[in-house]
This record gives C-alpha cells, structure tokens and sequence, in this order.
C-alpha cells in the first residue's frame, strides 16, 4: 500500500477547508457532492494542515494525504476556501480514518478516504468526479467530496473491495 497515506492529526479542532482548483475552473456547486479538480486541502488549529491529493503515473494510481504548506500549490491552480460550505465539521476534531482499497495495475492503493469527527459527522474524499447529471464516474485524477454516508456507501469503482464509505 502507498506510503503517501499520512494519519491526519487526531485531537485538533478543523479550521478550515479549501479546495485546489484549475485558474480556469468555476467555483464548487453547493450540493451535497461536490468536486475538486486538484486537491482538498483540511486547515487544523496551530497551523496544520494536509492535503489530499490524486496520485497518477510512475507505478501509481492513488489518494495521496499529506502535510501541506501555504505556498505549496501550483502556479496553475487556485485556492477557494470553503469552510462556509462545511460548518458541520468545523471545530470538530478527526477520532478516526478509514481507507478504501482497490487493486490497480501497481497493486493494492487507496482510492477513498473517510474522516470520522467527535461530533459524529465525516468527511469523505475520493477518486472521481461528477458528470453533468450529478453522477459520480471513477476518474483518477479528480476528487468527490461529500457529508453524506448513503452516498459514500453508493459509490464504488469496479477495482475497489469495498465503497468510499469504508466498509
């Protein structure tokens, strides 16, 4: 399994949440499933952050979650910050992670990443992206998001054991 997957920092309350999109791309719909082209990056007190990203290319096809930098994005894409969007989770502290699998050309990767919180709410990220129709496909270089668990447990790539949920 990758070595890009960090634990995100369990015991510090979330402060903001902003997604990395291409210049040229709209902002984020408002619905209960949204899409980022880049990344989502999760703003935690005494300046932490991590960034989830998509790996694709040289062996891999994953979600990648690491520590991120003010800074460190490309000089191609924005930042949006849509914390007024999550206000569910904001001031909640992460009490667990659970990644789902699938099997890749490179082997066993996360494609799916669902954060649990002290208030009983979550955050799931993973590898796709919304259609016209508001559908979710499985492309591997693009992000959903979403609160919702029906649909997390809904969305399942062919190659993945179990859904983005995290059975």
């Amino acid at each position: 399994m990758s070595s890009l997957i960090q634990e995100p920092p369990e015991g510090i309350e979330l402060t903001g949440v902003c997604y990395e999109l291409l210049r040229w791309e709209t902002g984020p719909s408002l619905g209960a499933l949204v899409d980022a082209s880049m990344s989502v990056i999760l703003r935690f007190g005494n300046a932490v952050n991590i960034r989830f990203h998509w790996a694709v290319g040289n062996g891999s096809e994953r979600l990648t979650l690491a520590r991120w930098h003010e800074g460190d994005y490309l000089p191609q894409t924005r930042m949006e910050d849509v914390s007024d969007r999550w206000q569910v989770i904001m001031g909640a502290r992460v009490v667990g992670q659970r990644l789902s699998l699938q099997e890749t050309e490179w082997g066993v990767e996360p494609w799916a990443s669902r954060l649990d919180f002290d208030n009983e709410s979550h955050l799931v990220i993973a590898l796709g992206e919304l259609t016209r129709d508001g559908e979710i496909v499985y492309i591997p270089d693009s992000l959903v998001i979403t609160g919702s668990e029906a649909t997390a447990r809904s969305y399942r790539p062919a190659a993945a054991s179990s859904a983005a949920w995290g059975e």
